[in-house]
């Protein structure tokens, strides 16, 4: 996909903390880097990037001791949390949808038209193609039977992953999300998409058996309590032969979660958690068969794509 002036000033913005210097500079990445990961990877390889105030952050913080997270609650507590996060994505949905999907001021409600929603869906193309490049690194291939996405938000990669597989299962916490989803993926002609809103816990305890579990820039919008809930309830799901790919943070600075004082904070309509990958994480992975998938060259562990 090409990479548009907005996608370079995403890139500057989220790793330099700037925009770029000048209208040339600009034009010239745009023009040079095949993809937005291409881009990235430039960045990041840059000096400025490594001399940058993220990078030392990162350095400072592994040097601390681990941060308290409470990950494991009560039923009653896990449906309060569950609860909160279903009244802000509800709202999210219903009033800025594009947005809280990716938070570029282009994408604000009062600003949609035709042309930025179909650049907004353009933009899923690189996302699901993860799956390929992770495949091609692992040399292995999996299958393509039916696909889990967790959090479909409005079809951004919805209708990349419904090229790749047989069917799609495309499930969200946010009603207007699910609808707009319908929308546009019925419009591009799309009949292989199956749409289910999750927003209890027995939701996702009832879902059929699938192929392959997707999510990206999701679960890390639960507290952790919810995000392990939902992986050891969704890995479980994976027939055998199948896979997955998902994402969520594993760290993020000065970050630290209680449930107590989460419950009796102002909502916030739009939060960001990371969830360390608790002592058993590995336990439950391989409860329901699944084990990280290696490059065959060099035996690297490659994160968060499994087969099962």
């Amino acid at each position: 996909m090409p990479v548009t002036n907005d996608i370079v000033i995403e890139v500057y913005k989220n790793f330099l903390n700037r925009e770029p210097e000048s209208p040339d500079i600009l034009k010239a990445h745009a023009e040079r880097a095949n993809s937005a990961i291409e881009l990235i990877q430039t960045v990041i390889a840059s000096d400025e990037f490594r001399r940058s105030a993220q990078v030392a952050q990162v350095t400072k913080e592994y040097g601390q001791p681990l941060p308290a997270i409470e990950v494991d609650v009560s039923e009653i507590v896990l449906h309060q949390l569950m609860e909160r996060v279903r009244r802000e994505w509800k709202t999210l949905g219903e009033n800025d949808p594009y947005w809280s999907v990716l938070t570029n001021e282009a994408y604000r409600h009062s600003k949609m038209t035709d042309q930025v929603r179909d650049e907004f869906l353009a933009t899923g193309n690189d996302a699901a193609e993860l799956i390929d490049r992770f495949e091609a690194r692992a040399q292995t291939k999996l299958g393509r039977g039916t696909c889990f996405e967790l959090g479909c938000g409005v079809g951004r990669v919805t209708y990349y992953l419904s090229k790749k597989f047989a069917k799609v299962i495309a499930a969200d916490i946010s009603p207007g999300n699910i609808e707009l989803c319908k929308r546009n993926l019925e419009s591009l002609g799309v009949t292989n998409v199956e749409y289910l809103l999750v927003t209890e816990l027995a939701d996702y305890q009832s879902i059929e058996p699938y192929d392959f579990l997707y999510s990206i820039i999701v679960l890390q919008h639960n507290t952790p309590p919810v995000q392990k809930f939902i992986i050891d309830n969704l890995a479980k799901k994976i027939r055998p032969g199948g896979g997955c790919f998902f994402q969520t943070p594993a760290w993020l600075p000065s970050y630290s979660f209680s449930v107590a004082q989460h419950l009796t904070t102002e909502e916030k309509g739009f939060e960001m958690h990371a969830i360390l990958r608790w002592s058993n994480f590995y336990g439950h992975l391989n409860r329901w068969k699944i084990h990280p998938l290696r490059r065959t060259t060099w035996q690297q562990n490659v994160s968060n794509m499994t087969p099962a």
